[in-house]
């Protein structure tokens, strides 16, 4: 394993190995990532359901396996890491994103005011009626959506 690591300044260890694999096989004969096996060899068994996530003190390295970057998390913990991270975007970000907050805020008006179907607001957007339907109800866009929200006394 040691001879497919090549170790950065900032002390990351980045496999070097066979990337279409990607990492090592265990006792159990099943195929990890790097940075899982790294865990396994140095802290034992990673449990059900949890993930091995980084933490690199010269910034995000998910390639790294140095064990003394890595920590185990929920699929939760891992999630709100990339988050936090900047690996998942939303809303403008996000690079399929067909809107922006003022017609996430267009949308949630022509609905709650102008009464307009959401499918008729979907055909004028190019989108589908469920990305409507998630403004609305403000489950995505939420931020854009609040301050209109307040104003039209909609809880």
């Amino acid at each position: 394993m040691e001879r497919h690591i090549q170790v950065t300044p900032e002390g990351c260890w980045i496999w070097g190995g066979d990337k279409s694999r990607y990492g090592i096989t265990n006792k159990e004969g099943k195929n990890l990532t790097a940075h899982r096996a790294v865990w396994e060899h140095f802290n034992g068994p990673i449990p059900e359901g949890m993930h091995v996530c980084h933490n690199c003190p010269g910034g995000d390295n998910p390639g790294c396996c140095n064990p003394e970057h890595l920590w185990l998390g929920t699929n939760f913990d891992n999630h709100q890491d990339a988050v936090e991270k900047g690996r998942i975007h939303f809303g403008v970000h996000h690079p399929n994103s067909k809107l922006d907050d003022d017609k996430a805020r267009e949308i949630f008006r022509r609905c709650h005011v102008d009464g307009e179907t959401q499918a008729s607001i979907a055909r004028y957007f190019s989108i589908h009626v469920v990305t409507v339907s998630m403004v609305v109800w403000r489950k995505t866009w939420r931020k854009a959506t609040e301050e209109l929200a307040r104003e039209l006394g909609i809880p």
